[in-house]
């Protein structure tokens, strides 16, 4: 899921949720993206739409930080840091390798 449609659905999400709370929230950190990124999302948009959901609930500042997504989407391992300045680019590759580390290397069920 790791493509421009998801950060498309981050951000309606945010704007939505946004016109429902009347809040005015304006984003989501990088960290926070990355953590979005690494997770598997078994329960696909509808998973996403209530992750951005408990989000809004949590968050009190403007910005969707790692500590108001919950805890059971967050990686195991810290691996997500992210270096300041780094691209959307830099970090899909990071997301991807890491899933792939994850899964041995194997890129589909068959192997």
């Amino acid at each position: 899921m790791i493509d421009r449609k998801y950060f498309r659905l981050t951000n309606h999400f945010i704007e939505r949720f946004n016109t429902l709370t009347g809040q005015e929230l304006i984003g989501i950190s990088q960290e926070a993206l990355v953590v979005l990124m690494l997770h598997d999302w078994p329960g696909n948009v509808r998973e996403l739409e209530n992750t951005l959901e408990h989000a809004f609930v949590m968050c009190r500042g403007e910005l969707i930080q790692v500590d108001h997504l919950p805890q059971r989407i967050l990686p195991e391992d810290k691996e997500f840091q992210v270096v300041p300045h780094v691209t959307l680019k830099e970090i899909e590759k990071q997301a991807i390798i890491q899933t792939l580390e994850r899964n041995q290397w194997k890129k589909s069920e068959e192997g």
